[in-house]
């Protein structure tokens, strides 16, 4: 029964196995900001499309659409992906606890020393200010939409 039990656990297996749910977590973030990043490049462009040229009514509110959309897409993969990555850091860190009980100890021990500069939940987090710079574009984009339907 031991035996059964332990099948698996030989240091290099869990070893790899602890390197994926990292791996796959620094793709998550990656992807994240890539997605983030093309999203916020092309809604600038569009607003500055949008805001300095006269372009006809429908074409300014199908454009300011189009840029909401993509916003809001690129938010709501942004929270996806971070719950994806908090799976992946969740199984490394049982991983280690299960199997290493005397790095799990150190870990928690450094994390009392030295917290997070930025908690768990703070606004300060990469991840909250990548989703609060799509909701500003969202708002802005919304506000020339109604600009251009009033003038």
């Amino acid at each position: 029964m031991a035996k059964e039990r332990d099948r698996g656990r030989d240091p290099e297996t869990l070893r790899l196995y602890w390197h994926v749910q990292l791996e796959r977590n620094a793709q998550l973030e990656d992807q994240r900001l890539g997605v983030s990043n093309f999203v916020v490049a092309g809604s600038v462009v569009a607003l500055g499309i949008f805001s300095v040229s006269d372009i006809p009514i429908l074409t300014a509110t199908v454009l300011g659409a189009a840029v909401v959309l993509a916003n809001l897409l690129a938010a709501v993969f942004s929270q996806k992906s971070e719950t994806w990555a908090r799976v992946h850091k969740a199984r490394a860190k049982l991983l280690v606890q299960e199997n290493w009980p005397y790095l799990a100890d150190l870990q928690t021990r450094a994390e009392a020393d030295q917290p997070r500069p930025h908690g768990a939940r703070a606004l300060l987090r990469r991840q909250s200010l990548q989703r609060g710079i799509h909701w500003v574009l969202m708002a802005a984009t919304a506000g020339l939409i109604l600009m251009k339907w009033l003038a």
